[in-house]
């Protein structure tokens, strides 16, 4: 099969726009490409699905365990497309600085693929092809198939960096010129509350523009890898009686999800059907269970205020005991109100709290929770990987009420502690969780949904 990672040494070597340049040359040339992203971003796969229209899989090695990421990445690669994983963060860089776990160089061990290196040459040649070649003989089980080099100045500049590249053994498979017209704003308050994420019409001309004339479309689409995923029965999930409607909320306001959580919830025979709740006045039909992802949705309070009809559905049927799990951005939309400088917005009041708007999206990085109590993913003990990502301060009005329980204890972050909140059968916290190191989490947020299901045709 054909396929490669991009990788860079730091994250400041123009990588997200290299990918999505390479992504309009491909497209051009009618070669079809099945994407992927290392490590638990959630901006990169927006920006992918917004320029081509096609879901990227997040692979994170520490997430996920090494047999899943094979298993995820087998799934969905097709043996006639190109494969391409956008890297993360420097080639070398996981979980921590005694560990590479999750990072680039060991997702492209655990996959077998070759490595496409970007390189920020604005200010050196020689220099870059020592990087370069120091790297590529850093770690004799990772392959350097070639550079990138990004930030070229001008043809002067070219010529010397492909001399040196050519001096040092290495092929150069793009130069892509200075051009202080390709970039996307780095804001992500700006990026999240563009409906383009920033992609705007000029910035996907410039892109394909890049595209079509500064890479080897060719050489990349012969780098080759083995794939070495064998299916086994003992890792298939067996689906949940009774296929509940599980409404995901999905829109500009909420769009953080991993998007093998919502896989696993299909395969484990959910009805998974979404709905935005900035414009439906209701859930979908036949709903047995919400899953409220991240985003920032604090932007769009006014509308979420304004989308009654769809509040007041939500919390009837919250006090009912529909399953409701909430990541982030849901945290805040279950909250009673949401305080933006001297504008009170009322929200779907799930929850007894206020909440905040932080000035920035504050993330925290890799966390591991553990369940303290029973809850709609998972009995008490049971263990799950994710991140944590805050965008609103919560404000607790009844200190003494119930639903000030914490379902989660979470270790890996400098706040280590108890957060989240529950009340019957709703569950809300600053995690995202990665259903693939758990899969236990989704089937029993399934059969929450199959039993509240169930009780509905019960009930008189």
């Amino acid at each position: 099969m054909n396929g490669f990672i991009l990788a860079s040494i730091d994250g400041q070597s123009g990588k997200t726009i290299t990918a999505l340049a390479l992504l309009t040359a491909f497209f051009r040339n009618n070669i079809h490409v099945d994407v992927f992203k290392n490590g638990p971003d959630f901006i990169d796969p927006l920006l992918h699905k917004a320029l081509i229209q096609e879901n990227t899989y997040n692979l994170d090695t520490w997430l996920m365990g090494e047999d899943n990421v094979l298993k995820t990445f087998s799934e969905n690669s097709s043996p006639d497309h190109l494969q391409i994983v956008e890297g993360n963060r420097g080639l070398f860089d996981g979980v921590n600085g005694t560990s590479d776990e999750g990072s680039t160089a060991h997702l492209a061990r655990t996959l077998g693929l070759p490595i496409v290196l970007v390189i920020n040459a604005s200010n050196s040649t020689n220099t870059c092809a020592a990087i370069a070649h120091s790297i590529k003989n850093y770690d004799p089980q990772i392959n350097i198939a070639g550079v990138i080099l990004n930030f070229v100045r001008n043809e002067k500049h070219k010529k010397h960096l492909m001399a040196a590249m050519a001096k040092a053994g290495l092929r150069v498979y793009g130069c892509i010129p200075l051009d202080e017209n390709l970039h996307i704003d780095q804001n992500l308050d700006q990026l999240l509350r563009s409906i383009d994420y920033g992609l705007t019409r000029k910035v996907i001309e410039k892109l394909t523009e890049t595209g079509a004339t500064n890479f080897d479309i060719e050489g990349l689409g012969q780098l080759e890898y083995v794939n070495t995923y064998v299916p086994s029965s003992q890792n298939q999930l067996i689906p949940v009686e009774g296929k509940p409607v599980i409404a995901v909320a999905r829109d500009l306001a909420f769009n953080f999800y991993y998007q093998e959580n919502l896989d696993i919830l299909k395969k484990l025979g959910a009805d998974v059907i979404e709905f935005s709740p900035l414009e439906d006045q209701s859930l979908p039909s036949n709903t047995s269970a919400i899953y409220i992802g991240g985003g920032y949705c604090g932007y769009y309070g006014d509308l979420l205020e304004g989308n009654g009809p769809l509040r007041i559905e939500v919390k009837r049927l919250a006090q009912c005991g529909l399953p409701i799990y909430a990541e982030s951005a849901g945290v805040l939309y279950l909250s009673k109100a949401l305080t933006q400088g001297r504008y009170r917005r009322t929200l779907a009041a799930v929850f007894d709290y206020e909440v905040t708007t932080l000035t920035e999206i504050i993330n925290n990085g890799y966390i591991e929770v553990e369940t303290t109590l029973d809850n709609p993913l998972f009995p008490a003990g049971e263990k799950i990987r994710g991140v944590q990502i805050k965008i609103a301060e919560i404000i607790d009005r009844k200190k003494k009420a119930k639903n000030l329980e914490r379902p989660f204890f979470i270790t890996g972050t400098e706040n280590s502690g108890l957060v989240g909140r529950v009340y019957l059968n709703t569950i809300a916290s600053s995690a995202h969780l990665h259903f693939a190191g758990n899969t236990n989490a989704a089937r029993q947020f399934v059969e929450a949904a199959s039993a509240f299901k169930q009780f509905k045709i019960m009930a008189p």
